[in-house]
């Protein structure tokens, strides 16, 4: 087993992670580091016959291993692996200090626990872990060693230092984590109007101005689609092509308004016969495309008939009726989509040349 793999308990973190990974690795070699620490400690007190401490750091080593072994087990007792070697040193240095092995020039050692679990756990257990020590410090001082008032004040002089670091730090801390929370609350802000104006822009590349139907160049990738889908699962699909018969009349008579309530009164008509499935949209001009999925020519066919009807039947403003023609072609294995579109135009102008709102299927042209 290489270091790297003992400071980080053998996980591999993710980048996410990097906070995490950091404070694990301090924490693993601080507690590796007084371990060793400890260890040459205990010699040492064995040596000079201090047994009694020597037993309270063999004691602290066991403990400190079982702790460093429960970290490889589950990276997520990381917290109450804090809290265990917090409390575990805390007993450490409160004995040695009852015993008389820390005098009260040596309470720095409550510091660097203040200070530990500061880091690890934030202000709030900080200032939990500076009061406790506080408290056991001057109880020990008073009822145990009878040190003079000013003798404890001036070991305490570090603790209320370091108290005051840890508040500035936090503040400031806390201030950067309030900044940029509302920085992120605009930058999400931002996000969101983003997301708003491009969705806006997708549509608009997509819809017809004036009807609020699609665009040839989105029928153009729906198209697209289908034809992919048929070239893989053989899924059919047929177009139909609408023009309006003689609509120039209308804008040469009536005006282009007109013409323009035209168009939309038929895309409203032409919207209430379809499929939910189909894709209808405005092909240019008078001219509009319905791409049917899954039905053969025969099938759109009686689909294009009731559309014509519809329109037949209906009585515009400004122009009274109104016919259309329509063209129907089929995609089959033999053809491209330029092929399918072209057939379609066919069928519509053989519509159109032999006497207007009728619908046409390509396959019954006569070539």
């Amino acid at each position: 087993m290489n270091l790297k793999n003992l400071i980080t308990s053998g996980y591999n973190f993710k980048d996410e992670e990097y906070e995490l990974k950091l404070k694990f690795m301090l924490f693993n070699s601080m507690l590796l580091f007084n371990v060793a620490i400890v260890l040459v400690a205990t010699i040492a007190r064995l040596i000079n016959a201090q047994y009694i401490q020597a037993i309270v750091d063999i004691t602290y080593v066991i403990f400190a291993s079982t702790i460093i072994y429960s970290a490889r087990q589950s990276i997520h007792n990381f917290d109450k692996l804090v809290y265990y070697l917090m409390f575990l040193s805390y007993l450490i240095v409160s004995f040695s200090f009852y015993i008389g092995v820390i005098v009260i020039a040596g309470l720095s050692w409550y510091i660097v626990l203040l200070l530990i679990i500061f880091f690890f756990k934030g202000g709030k257990d900080g200032i939990i872990v500076f009061i406790i020590s506080l408290i056991t410090i001057v109880l020990i001082s008073f009822t145990k060693h009878n040190y003079p008032f000013t003798e404890i004040l001036f070991g305490l002089i570090p603790f209320f230092v370091s108290l005051f670091f840890m508040y500035y730090y936090e503040r400031r801390n806390n201030n950067v984590k309030h900044r940029l929370i509302e920085n992120n609350k605009i930058l999400n802000e931002k996000n969101e109007e983003l997301l708003v104006l491009n969705k806006k822009l997708e549509l608009l590349s997509i819809i017809d101005p004036l009807t609020k139907i699609y665009n040839r160049l989105k029928l153009d990738t729906v198209m697209e689609i289908h034809f992919e889908t048929y070239k893989r699962y053989k899924n059919i699909f047929s177009i139909i092509i609408i023009d309006i018969d003689n609509f120039k009349e209308v804008n040469d008579i009536h005006g282009h308004l007109v013409g323009d309530d035209i168009l939309k009164s038929m895309v409203e008509i032409i919207k209430s016969n379809i499929r939910k499935t189909d894709t209808f949209g405005r092909w240019g001009g008078e001219e509009f495309m319905i791409i049917c999925e899954e039905i053969n020519c025969d099938d759109t066919y009686l689909l294009g008939e009731k559309i014509r009807k519809s329109i037949e039947d209906y009585e515009f403003d400004v122009i009274g009726k109104k016919t259309i023609s329509l063209g129907i072609s089929e995609i089959n294995c033999e053809i491209s989509i330029n092929e399918l579109i072209r057939r379609a135009d066919e069928a519509l102008y053989n519509a159109k040349n032999t006497g207007r709102n009728k619908t046409i299927k390509f396959k019954n042209i006569k070539l």
